[in-house]
């Protein structure tokens, strides 16, 4: 098993190929975007398959969304949980605007939680 700091990057690095990067998470493990709520949308996706078609849906709304090895923060780390803080650069498919946004991710050997 990894540490959550290595399992975090190599989610975040794989983030363009929806299986690969929903394969590290357990039956049980979860991914939790809170505000999500604030868009009518459900905020936790459960398991290899919910956390795949969150990505799936991702990529359609912005086809060129990825992280940057240079954009990621590790603020805080232990062996099983990370505080890490990212930017994100991506183009609307629907708009063709740029969308830039600042978040964090919280995760642990179980869930990913971004805001």
């Amino acid at each position: 098993m990894s540490d959550a700091t290595t399992l975090l990057k190599e989610f975040l690095g794989n983030i363009r190929d929806p299986e690969k990067a929903s394969a590290l998470f357990a039956e049980d493990g979860a991914f939790e975007m809170p505000f999500f709520v604030s868009l009518g949308l459900p905020d936790r996706f459960e398991g290899p398959e919910g956390v795949k078609g969150l990505i799936t849906t991702v990529l359609e709304y912005y086809p060129d969304f990825e992280f940057k090895d240079e954009d990621i923060t590790v603020l805080i780390e232990t062996p099983d949980e990370v505080f890490a803080e990212y930017v994100v650069h991506a183009t609307a498919a629907a708009t063709g605007r740029l969308a830039t946004t600042c978040s964090w991710v919280a995760s642990s050997q179980r869930t990913v939680r971004s805001r």
